[in-house]
């Protein structure tokens, strides 16, 4: 399998890495202190097609298909975590509409939230349901022409800036991932209100918030899918979701170990740079063995789900150790970096800060391993 890029593929991410590199890295800075999104950003983001990257042309998205998205993820992460999990979050929201809804909700909504810069925020988790997802108990009634929504849902990305969310709450009760529905729920829909906002350890440059819902009324024709189907779409949806947050995982190593190689061959040391001592010299070669790795799980899992074909297990495993090895390897950037990496003069230790996430959000790691496990079994299973 040849992963060499096309001249397409190199263009778009040559463009993606000067924006990141000339507008988002002096923000990242500013915004990460002050816990705040770039909505400055917004308008240029827009027209370089960031929001709406594998959206089809004819939605007035960019048309691109995964691989190119998971190489604009990888490029953000490189710079700005934060930023890569605000457009993930996007990104889950609009594959749902595209997923799950009718020829009439994709023509009224990815329009705005792909080309004209409408920002969506994911409403899933709640505060007793994170990894066990279809254990929500946020609810839905049908009364008439509408569905009243009743609820919290926790650690929602964009909470506060998103113009639309896509809510899922439960529409029986009786059953449990089987009674899930998914629905577009617009930020002034009455009943609907941000509550507090997290204080964050890493990527604090989006906005992570409580979204509630206490009578909130949406109209019957914005339930997102069939009634009671939602887990199912749901499942369909993160497999990809997943090789995204392995793509800001591998974005954010990358960025790490460029900058101990610019620190290691210009700082001295004990009469010579510290690069020139072999144990860090295995250091940063194993950095670079993990990150190709990881970057190679990563896009044989979206080059997999550009020809329809199963994804899931390859985009947990990439999820896995992407996750982890970005961990292993800002953690040694910033013991490369010295008392340097622990101050906030150098971005490693905001990387090391925002590496954590990625092994939690999006399905935690311990949980992964377990759903490719089961596959493994079951692939065993089915050949007796």
């Amino acid at each position: 399998m040849d992963f060499r890029l096309t001249e397409e593929q190199r263009m778009w991410r040559g463009s993606v890495r000067r924006f990141a590199c000339d507008k988002l890295f002096q923000a990242a800075f500013i915004h990460d202190e002050a816990q705040t999104f770039a909505v400055e950003l917004l308008p240029e983001m827009k027209e370089l097609g960031y929001w709406g990257a594998f959206v089809p042309l004819e939605y007035g998205g960019a048309g691109g298909d995964n691989f190119l998205w998971v190489l604009m993820m990888e490029e953000v992460g490189r710079v700005d975590g934060g930023m890569g999990i605000a457009l993930l979050s996007h990104a889950n929201c609009v594959r749902s509409i595209m997923i799950m809804g009718s020829e009439e909700q994709k023509r009224k909504y990815l329009p705005g939230l792909s080309g004209k810069g409408g920002v969506a925020g994911f409403a899933l988790t709640e505060p007793d349901a994170g990894s066990d997802a279809a254990a929500i108990v946020s609810t839905a009634v049908r009364r008439g022409d509408k569905y009243i929504l009743n609820g919290s849902k926790a650690f929602v990305t964009n909470a506060g800036i998103a113009d639309v969310y896509i809510v899922f709450a439960k529409t029986d009760v009786k059953t449990g991932a089987g009674g899930i529905s998914a629905f577009i729920v617009d930020a002034d829909a009455p009943g609907l209100s941000i509550g507090s906002m997290e204080n964050k350890l890493g990527v604090r440059t989006c906005a992570t918030g409580e979204v509630i819902l206490d009578d909130c009324e949406v109209p019957a024709e914005d339930l997102l899918g069939r009634e009671n189907y939602g887990w199912k779409d749901l499942m369909e949806m993160f497999a990809v979701q997943r090789l995204g947050i392995a793509a800001i995982a591998v974005g954010t190593a990358q960025g790490a170990l460029d900058w101990a190689l610019s620190y290691t061959t210009e700082r001295p040391a004990f009469g010579k740079m510290v690069s020139g001592f072999q144990g860090v010299q295995w250091m940063l070669a194993d950095m670079k063995t993990q990150i190709e790795a990881a970057r190679m799980l990563t896009y044989r899992g979206a080059d997999l789900a550009d020809r329809r074909m199963p994804h899931r297990q390859e985009a947990a495993m990439a999820k896995v150790f992407a996750s982890e090895m970005c961990m292993r390897v800002t953690t040694d950037t910033v013991q490369l970096f010295g008392a340097h990496g622990y101050c906030k003069s150098f971005p490693v230790e905001r990387y090391f800060r925002d590496a954590k996430m990625y092994a939690v959000g999006g399905g935690t790691t311990q949980i992964l391993r377990t759903l490719i496990a089961r596959d493994m079994i079951k692939e065993v299973q089915d050949r007796k």
